[in-house]
């Protein structure tokens, strides 16, 4: 534990305080030994979350020095190591966090997406919506600009490199420069135009394990989820690289930490993959200061929440975040509030607790 920074440090006192109490108590059936242990340990364990809690807060907040004046060439990441606080989530708009600025969101026509874009817009972002659903891309985009925004709509799909190239040029006709980007563009199932978007077709590809599965399932869902994160991810770092002399750059990649989902071997595998090309981003691009994420969320009220019937057995009976609360993680992560927050993966999950 000599090399932990003191946050991991009590985090992981925290963590194997529980587990070992957790074995004790089941243990014993509950005596009043343990009782008194019990009474020990929840006053152990309080001490414990509260400094967790402080300085974990001094970090988001940019004032804990380690992290303010020293940064590593090469970052260490250590994902044995997990720590918990409850986000003070706020939907108070900051009207000037990201004056200036130019965000790329993909798959910014639904979800997430949409409402990180409506709700940049409004703190003084440029916004670059980048779909293949063009009539929900471009009513936002319009009720963005009816709102004294800016936002243009991007006919794309990020499956290929062409579309993604394309993706890039078109921000920089409009906004001449490309600072944040937020990656959401997602599919669950192997239906693969996104247009029209049928509910019902697309339930019906849902539903298959891995000896079922058709290639073009498959084929399909790895595409768009981690060949378009990918290509997506090429394009923008390439763009973002050539800024580094004006602006300090930063991305989100939007996943999923649910992995109880029901009959979806592609999609599940394709959550994998978006961590792993995170953290190799994470330590490849820390010498050029781009800040990178991954923010894994649970499943929220969206299209493909409703496409997938979540058997009951699986699912959590406690209330969900909604859009709108991931959507203000999410830009706080990109904001300069989050500039002392090391790069990495994290998870919201439907109690809107952040994990880092």
């Amino acid at each position: 534990m000599k090399d932990m920074s003191i946050a991991e440090n009590l985090a992981y006192q925290f963590a194997h305080g529980l587990l070992d109490f957790d074995r004790d108590i089941k243990g014993t059936g509950g005596s009043g030994k343990n009782r008194s242990k019990l009474e020990q340990f929840e006053h152990k364990r309080l001490n414990i979350e509260s400094d967790t809690r402080r300085i974990i807060n001094q970090l988001l907040q940019g004032i804990s020095k380690q992290h303010a004046e020293h940064r590593p060439r090469r970052l260490r990441m250590n994902s044995n190591i997990v720590l918990a606080l409850k986000l003070a989530i706020s939907h108070r708009i900051e009207r000037n966090r990201f004056s200036g600025k130019t965000m790329l969101i993909t798959g910014g026509a639904q979800g997430i997406g949409r409402e990180v874009a409506l709700r940049a817009a409004k703190e003084g972002a440029k916004v670059a919506i980048a779909d293949w659903l063009v009539n929900e891309g471009e009513q936002i985009c319009a009720q963005i600009r009816e709102s004294g925004g800016q936002a243009i709509f991007i006919l794309a799909d990020v499956s290929s490199t062409r579309y993604c190239n394309r993706m890039i040029d078109a921000i920089l006709k409009a906004y001449r420069t490309l600072d944040y980007a937020v990656n959401g563009a997602t599919v669950l199932d192997a239906v693969y135009s996104g247009i029209p978007y049928d509910v019902n077709t697309q339930r019906d590809f849902l539903g298959h394990p891995i000896h079922n599965c058709t290639d073009i399932y498959w084929k399909n869902v790895i595409a768009v989820n981690v060949n378009g994160l990918f290509k997506s991810m090429r394009a923008e770092l390439n763009q973002m690289l050539l800024n580094q002399q004006h602006t300090q750059s930063a991305i989100v990649n939007i996943g999923s930490v649910t992995t109880n989902l029901l009959f979806s071997p592609a999609y599940m595998a394709s959550q994998y993959a978006l961590i792993g090309l995170t953290k190799s981003a994470v330590l490849d691009y820390a010498d050029y200061g781009i800040r990178i994420y991954a923010l894994n969320v649970e499943h929220y009220e969206s299209i493909i929440a409703r496409l997938y019937q979540y058997p009951e057995t699986v699912t959590s009976s406690r209330s969900t975040c909604s859009t709108v609360d991931y959507a203000e993680i999410v830009l706080h992560l990109l904001s300069d509030n989050a500039s002392s927050l090391p790069s990495g993966v994290y998870a919201a999950d439907e109690n809107c607790t952040l994990i880092l």
